[in-house]
C-alpha cells in the first residue's frame, strides 16, 4: 500500500493536464484494443518471426519505461529535497516520468504492430511535449539560472547527456 505523497516541493502542472492525460489514455487503449484485437484494420500481420520480434521489442521498451518511471518516483517522492531535481533519472533526461509514460504507449503499439496506434502515439507524444514545455517555463521562472544550466546539460527527451551526443556525432 502506497502512502500519501507530499507534493508541496513540486513546481506545478499545466491546468487540466490530468484531464488530457486521462482522455489520451482512454482513447489510446480503445483504439489500440479495437485495432489490434477486433477489427485489425491497420495491424500488420506478418510472419511469426516478425511477430515474436515485435513482442520482444515491446517487452524491452516496457521494462525500460517502468524502470525509468520507478527511478523518477524515487527521486520525487522519497526525497526531502526542496530544490530542483537533477539527480537519479533526472540527471539523464529532464522529463523521465513523461518519457516513461510515452514509452509504455509505444511498447503497446510496437507489440501488436498497430499502425493506427503508432500514429496515435505521435499525438500522445506531442501532448506530453506540450505539458513538459509548460512545466519547463514554470521551472525556469522559479529557478532561473540554475534551471537554464540544467537544461543546457540534460536533454529533454533523449536520456543521453548533451556532451555524450557531441562525442557520438564525431565518431
Amino acid at each position: 500500500m502506497m502512502g500519501k505523497h507530499s507534493q508541496e516541493h513540486l513546481t506545478g502542472e499545466m491546468p487540466k493536464c490530468h484531464l488530457y492525460q486521462g482522455t489520451l489514455f482512454i482513447v489510446f487503449i480503445t483504439v489500440w484494443s479495437l485495432d489490434s484485437f477486433v477489427f485489425r484494420l491497420t495491424t500488420l500481420t506478418p510472419n511469426i518471426v516478425l511477430i515474436w520480434m515485435s513482442v520482444l521489442c515491446a517487452i524491452i521498451v516496457m521494462i525500460f519505461a517502468l524502470q525509468l518511471m520507478n527511478a523518477s518516483h524515487k527521486v520525487l517522492f522519497e526525497s526531502s529535497d526542496m530544490g530542483l531535481f537533477t539527480t537519479g533519472a533526472f540527471s539523464r533526461v529532464r522529463h523521465p516520468l513523461y518519457l516513461g509514460t510515452c514509452l509504455v504507449y509505444l511498447s503497446l503499439a510496437i507489440g501488436t504492430l498497430s499502425l493506427l496506434s503508432i500514429v496515435l502515439w505521435v499525438v500522445v507524444f506531442l501532448v506530453y511535449d506540450a505539458i513538459a514545455s509548460y512545466e519547463e517555463r514554470l521551472l525556469e521562472s522559479k529557478f532561473g539560472a540554475e534551471y537554464a544550466d540544467y537544461r543546457a546539460r540534460v536533454r529533454k527527451w533523449i536520456p543521453i547527456r548533451k556532451r555524450q551526443m557531441k562525442q557520438v556525432g564525431t565518431i
